[in-house]
C-alpha cells in the first residue's frame, strides 16, 4: 500500500525493514527555480501572446471606425479599442523592464535575457500586415458588392467609395508599418 501511495502522492516512504524509498520530484516549470524567473516567464508568454491579440484588436478597432459611417459614438469606440490595445501591450513590455529593474535593485544582478525589440516589432508588423491584407480584400469585395447591388442609390454608392478609400488607406498604413518595422529593426540590430 505504501508503494502505491508513494507513487500516487510522490512521497518518501520508510519501509518496515529499515530501508527507505526515495522519489525525486522534477520541477514542472523546467529550469525556472526562482520567483523572478517565473515572473519573467509569465511576462514573456504574455508578450508573445499579446502580438496576435493586439493585432486582432487593432483590426477590430479599425473595422469599428470603418463602419461608423459618421456616427461619432462608433468612431470613438473604434479609436478607444485601438488605443487601449496598444496601451495594454505597452504595459506588458514595460513590465519586463520593471521586473528586471526590481530584481537588479534587490539582488544587484539580473537573470533576464535582453529583449529582442526588433524581433517583437517585426513580428507585430508582420501580423498586422497579414491581417490588414486579408481584411482589405474582404472590404474591397464588400464595396464591389455595394456598387453592383446599389448602383441606383447615390448614398450607398458614396458609402462604397468611402469603404474603398479607407481600405486603400489601411493598406498604405500596413505597408508603411512593415517599412518602418524593417527600418527600426535594422537600426536596433546595427546599433552597438
Amino acid at each position: 500500500m505504501s508503494f502505491f501511495l508513494s507513487k500516487i502522492f510522490l512521497i518518501n516512504t520508510a519501509l518496515a525493514d529499515g530501508t527507505s524509498s526515495s522519489i525525486t520530484i522534477s520541477n514542472p516549470l523546467g529550469s525556472i527555480s526562482t520567483i523572478p524567473g517565473l515572473i519573467n516567464k509569465i511576462i514573456d508568454f504574455l508578450a508573445t501572446l499579446g502580438i496576435p491579440v493586439v493585432t486582432l484588436l487593432v483590426i477590430y478597432g479599425g473595422w469599428q471606425i470603418l463602419i461608423a459611417g459618421g456616427n461619432e459614438t462608433n468612431f470613438t469606440k473604434g479609436k478607444n479599442t485601438i488605443t487601449y490595445a496598444a496601451l495594454g501591450y505597452c504595459i506588458v513590455l514595460i513590465a519586463k523592464g520593471v521586473s528586471g529593474l526590481v530584481e537588479y535593485m534587490l539582488t544587484g544582478s539580473t537573470t533576464q535575457a535582453t529583449i529582442d525589440v526588433g524581433g517583437i516589432i517585426s513580428r507585430s508588423a508582420n501580423w498586422l500586415l497579414g491581417l490588414m491584407l486579408a481584411l482589405s480584400v474582404i472590404m474591397a469585395i464588400y464595396a464591389a458588392f455595394l456598387f453592383l447591388t446599389k448602383s441606383g442609390d447615390s448614398k450607398e454608392t458614396e458609402r462604397a467609395k468611402k469603404i474603398l478609400f479607407y481600405t486603400a488607406i489601411a493598406l498604405a498604413i500596413g505597408l508603411g508599418a512593415q517599412t518602418v518595422s524593417s527600418l527600426v529593426q535594422f537600426f536596433v540590430n546595427n546599433s552597438s
